[in-house]
């Protein structure tokens, strides 16, 4: 059991912003100051990291140092400090608050960088070693899972979560300043590549203490070291170039429902289920449409009569009779009008039509037709009505 609430000031950490923080923690009856030694002791001897080694000037060695800032005995007592470091003795104004803050504020800024592939970077639990899990963009098709499946992305339907981690600081909280890309082959010959973010230093010098590491075993070598990116933009070493396409993989790759919400697969159906009903529509709508065309091609076309109009009735080849109206009678008649000259000419030209009986036509008899008054049903004014000299009224 805890009887001292302590808080210490670190300096000297590789891993940490600027080498300096805080850290709050407990101890027994031995007190604050016993405790913080053995947890200096224990980072001096811990191996350095790589991003360590590479920020680190040659040669430097790793030396943590630590004071305490606060002690007491009182529950939850030992919050962090905000005030500022005193002059340390010897200094012309020695136990006055110094700049500098007691506890380092957590406020550098930095930069967004693509870290992995995880086969690579060693990643083993991204929803925990990762700021943020990267995503790929999912096309319309395989979005609706017509074709290329369902969406696994767990927030965002048409976003496919992939096995790289998009991070602004380093797992111990440096923030990045720097992003890089290397591709090269591994120990089988195979093309591989990684994608990093540095707190400090430079690509080229990552890549060396990079490759030096790997170098030691041979079957972690690798070789033909290309750099595809040294930026310090945000997010500037992404991973779709085509050197690399072959490394980003979706994530997860199988299992899907083990991580997709009951939500996004509602909703994901739905968006099938609509977009089903409309292609089925637009298909529908074609084939109507195209035998539509076709049955408007195929259909016979007749030739508009040459001597009467559509809507003639036509007694004999010869012999044909209009319709028409009378407004104040109220009521349709037909007409039967006089031949054109044209037309007589043309039936007189056909060759084995038969000739009428010469009491049939002029001079035989028999004038033009005439028009003859007929009364119609009681209560119905009288109408002319034109007929043609054969349907003359006996």
């Amino acid at each position: 059991r805890h009887q001292f609430c302590c808080v210490a000031r670190l300096d000297g950490l590789e891993d940490v912003n600027g080498g300096a923080a805080c850290v709050a923690f407990g101890a027994n009856a031995s007190g604050c100051s016993i405790t913080l030694a053995a947890m200096v002791e224990e980072l001096r001897s811990a191996p350095r990291s790589l991003y360590a080694r590479v920020a680190a000037a040659p040669g430097h060695a790793s030396l943590v140092v630590g004071q305490v800032v606060r002690e007491c005995r009182e529950d939850h007592c030992n919050m962090l400090p905000t005030g500022r470091l005193p002059y340390p003795a010897g200094h012309v104004n020695a136990g006055m608050p110094s700049d500098e803050l007691m506890c380092p504020a957590d406020d550098e800024p930095s930069i967004g960088c693509f870290d992995g592939p995880w086969v690579v970077t060693g990643v083993e639990e991204p929803q925990t070693e990762c700021e943020e899990v990267a995503v790929r963009v999912v096309g319309p098709i395989e979005a609706m899972g017509v074709i290329g499946g369902m969406s696994y992305a767990r927030e965002k339907p048409r976003w496919q979560t992939i096995n790289f981690c998009r991070n602004n600081r380093t797992y111990h909280g440096q923030p990045l300043s720097r992003c890089c890309s290397f591709a090269f082959l591994n120990a089988h010959k195979n093309p591989q590549c990684i994608f990093v973010g540095l707190p400090g230093g430079d690509c080229q010098s990552f890549l060396e203490v990079y490759q030096a590491e790997r170098n030691k075993m041979y079957w972690t070598a690798i070789s033909s070291v290309v750099s595809l990116a040294d930026c310090d933009q945000h997010m500037c070493n992404e991973p779709f170039a085509e050197e690399c396409q072959h490394m980003v993989v979706d994530w997860p790759p199988a299992e899907p429902a083990a991580f997709v919400n009951n939500n996004d697969n509602e909703d994901q159906q739905k968006i099938v289920s609509v977009v089903l009903g409309v292609g089925l529509s637009f298909i529908s709508l074609l084939l109507g449409a195209g035998f539509m065309i076709c049955w408007i091609i195929s259909r016979p076309r007749h030739a508009a009569p040459l001597w009467h109009s559509d809507v003639a009735k036509v007694v004999a080849e010869d012999v044909w009779v209009e319709p028409d109206f009378d407004t104040q009678a109220g009521a349709g008649f037909g007409v039967v009008s006089p031949k054109r000259e044209d037309f007589k000419a043309a039936m007189a030209n056909v060759v084995g039509r038969p000739r009428p009986p010469r009491a049939l036509t002029r001079g035989g008899g028999l004038s033009d037709p005439v028009v003859q008054a007929q009364r119609p049903a009681s209560g119905v004014p009288l109408r002319r009505v034109a007929v043609h000299p054969l349907h003359l009224p006996q």
